[in-house]
């Protein structure tokens, strides 16, 4: 849902009733599209979240700690030196537009308080914080200046009088008194328009489809219908509904709207709903926290993948390197494969010397070694002796040979770089927390992989680098099994913390996770715990899509880590295989059983 006028409304109120008569102590800007203000209240602390992020505008408490600059922004500044110490007098919206009014008292006269006025305008791209002398009208300052020849509209720089956002050409439905006004403004708009809910969109300012649909739903209509074809008592259950929900007052029920497939927070609402199922709906408190939850789910996916786009796209440039120089690498050896030719060229050669007068350019001979005693021509440089160009392919082969052995060397070398690159990628596929992903860029870095931007974020992910810890599920025969996500986690898991008579698995020459089944004293595993383990390592692999994924099993004990070895590479002997396939349904399955068991 979009903060649409509605949900203005729900949190001013809301606000008003925590922190009107505050004082703000502290003025913070973690982000350049973020203020935060501390606010004091009799025996009680809150935060003010306003973002006027172009996508994520929003304003509410929060209780999030984040990171602030060492040096603040400018309009940081500017907001420390006139509000810190300020009384907020009043929050209120203009009317039902998505402009929140903050009104305070400041005393930086000591006789008389001074009035500041901060507007916040939520919309959208656009959106905005500006502080303003309410007396004059004059902008002292905003967050985001519109200069001169920026916009059509207006301008937004410091000592000239405020001028708002354009307005919609709309109606402001806390003005519609009646079903006769209700009726008249529709029927005004009701030109060239199909549905009903496009009526109602197009006709009041700043009604989301959500609250669109919800009306419509209520009042048991069908969204298709159009307003000509709704006789009186329809029209009527559509206007009580309408003003119902955009008068509602202190009955907000604030919750968050799960996408039951994806496990993700999809939408926010601030009423009670009939649109969605009541296992979808995740009620709070209090209109902020569930701003606050969502917005930081939200803010936490970005981040997510904003990161793994960044560090995806590094990791292919290798790749897309690598892939060439195997292709190279497979095209000389190739070529070098022909060293034995040279061989037995100077050998029958040699056996031929007493045919050479000297000064040939050429030598037909019998090729002794093939069953047929076939004939051979063999290139001569005239120049040389017969022993000389006897030499010469003998020195030919031994480079050829020298340059095979090279070649293989490093085309497996590079191979395995591929490996290792490719289940790295696949890993960053697969992250589902931040944490994991700093992990993965900190081997990156210690392998020579990646390079931070700058000095500070070298410093601040060497800071945030620590070990998360591994999946924990639970097999039906009351196993603990341990899946590690990431080459760092593979290593800490398999090298720290399993014991030398727990199973190891991992999927046979396939790029995932190091899996380990917790043996309890001298416990037998059972085979169907290691079955269950074995599809937990073919799903948290490569080889998730596949309908039969070989796993190979040992025990701890078996599996060696090479020196200098690349993070998560392991090597194991005396080793079973088993054949699973990968079943997302069974994996839920065990994900709840997981839940049960803690």
């Amino acid at each position: 849902m979009a903060f649409d006028g509605l949900m203005v409304k729900a949190v001013t109120e809301e606000l008003t009733k925590t922190i009107k008569n505050g004082r703000i102590e502290r003025v913070l800007q973690p982000d350049k599209n973020e203020i935060i203000f501390q606010i004091r209240q009799p025996g009680e602390s809150f935060k003010l979240l306003i973002s006027y992020h172009p996508q994520l505008a929003r304003i509410h408490l929060t209780e999030e700690n984040k990171q602030n600059p060492t040096t603040p922004p400018a309009f940081c500044m500017l907001l420390r030196k006139h509000l810190e110490g300020a009384r907020i007098t009043d929050i209120e919206q203009a009317g039902f537009e998505r402009i929140v009014q903050i009104w305070l008292e400041t005393y930086e006269n000591i006789t008389k308080p001074t009035k500041k006025l901060l507007i916040f305008e939520l919309t959208g791209k656009h959106s905005n914080l500006v502080l303003v002398d309410p007396e004059t009208k004059i902008v002292l300052d905003a967050a985001k200046r519109i200069l001169p020849g920026q916009s059509r509209h207006r301008e937004l720089i410091p000592n000239i009088p405020y001028t708002p956002p354009p307005f919609q050409d709309k109606n402001d439905p806390l003005l519609v008194e009646n079903l006769e006004m209700f009726s008249l403004m529709l029927d005004n708009a009701d030109q060239n328009v199909t549905t009903l809910s496009e009526l109602l969109s197009l006709t009041f300012l700043n009604l989301s489809s959500f609250l669109v649909k919800e009306i419509i739903k209520r009042s048991k209509l069908n969204d298709k219908i159009t307003w000509k074809e709704l006789n009186f008592a329809e029209r009527n259950r559509l206007w009580t509904n309408f003003q119902q929900i955009i008068n509602n007052k202190s009955s907000w029920k604030p919750q968050l709207v799960l996408n039951l497939e994806q496990k993700t927070y999809e939408e926010f609402i601030p009423i009670e709903s009939i649109q969605y199922k009541k296992e979808q709906l995740i009620p709070f408190p209090t209109i902020s926290k569930m701003l606050d939850c969502y917005f930081s789910n939200l803010d936490r996916e970005r981040k997510l993948n904003a990161s793994k786009t960044e560090l995806t796209k590094s990791i292919k440039q290798i790749l897309k390197r690598y892939y060439k120089k195997i292709t190279l690498q497979e095209k000389e050896l190739k070529q070098a494969e022909n060293a034995e030719q040279w061989k037995l060229k100077g050998e029958l050669l040699l056996a031929n010397l007493y045919k050479l007068k000297g000064g040939e350019k050429q030598i037909e001979v019998h090729n002794y070694y093939e069953p047929e005693n076939s004939l051979m021509i063999i290139e001569l440089d005239p120049q040389l002796s017969g022993s000389e160009n006897a030499q010469k392919m003998f020195k030919k082969y031994n480079k050829a040979k020298s340059t095979l052995a090279q070649l293989s060397k490093q085309l497996l070398l590079s191979r395995e770089e591929t490996n290792y690159l490719e289940g790295v990628l696949f890993s960053i596929e697969e992250a589902t927390e931040i944490g994991e992903l700093e992990e993965i860029k900190e081997e990156l870095i210690n392998q020579g992989y990646y390079k931070e931007k700058n000095k500070k974020q070298k410093l601040k992910t060497q800071k945030n680098a620590k070990i998360t810890e591994p999946l924990q599920f639970w097999s039906e025969d009351g196993f603990m099994i341990l899946v590690g996500r990431n080459n760092s986690q593979n290593d800490y898991l398999t090298m720290r913390i399993a014991k030398n008579n727990d199973i190891w698995l991992h999927t046979k020459n396939i790029p995932g996770s190091h899996v380990i089944i917790k043996k309890e004293a001298k416990e037998t595993i059972p085979d169907s715990t290691i079955e269950e383990a074995a599809i937990l390592a073919a799903y948290y692999s490569k080889g998730r899509n596949s309908n039969s994924v070989p796993v190979d099993y040992t025990i701890k004990k078996n599996v060696k880590k090479p020196l200098n070895a690349k993070p998560g590479m392991v090597i194991y002997d005396n080793y079973k295989t088993i054949y699973v396939k990968p079943d997302e349904e069974w994996v839920n399955k065990i994900k709840s059983r997981k839940l049960q068991k803690n």
